[in-house]
């Protein structure tokens, strides 16, 4: 019997998360200038490295889409043409 699913779908999947605060550094910020610019930039390099990942699961899904509506035209194509070719007896 195939299973559908995975026995094991937590392995398949991974969930991070942070709670950040960014302020404006300056008075009344609880964050030094150096640590507000280093939290700056772990916050914009996580966000780059996602919007990595999000476009190249797209683009592979994209993919899988066009290979199949490839297959389905080649299969349609070639049915079309031997259609047209008239059948001969057999002898």
């Amino acid at each position: 019997m195939k299973l559908d699913y995975p026995l094991d779908i937590r392995s398949k999947f991974k969930f991070d998360w942070r709670f950040l605060t960014l302020d404006v550094p300056g008075k009344g910020s609880i964050l030094s200038p150096e640590v507000y610019e280093r939290a700056k930039a772990s916050f914009e390099s996580m966000m780059t490295e996602a919007r990595d990942l999000a476009a190249i699961a797209l683009r592979e899904e994209f993919a899988e889409i066009v290979s199949g509506l490839v297959d389905k035209l080649t299969v349609t194509a070639v049915n079309s043409r031997l259609s047209r070719v008239p059948h001969l007896p057999n002898v």
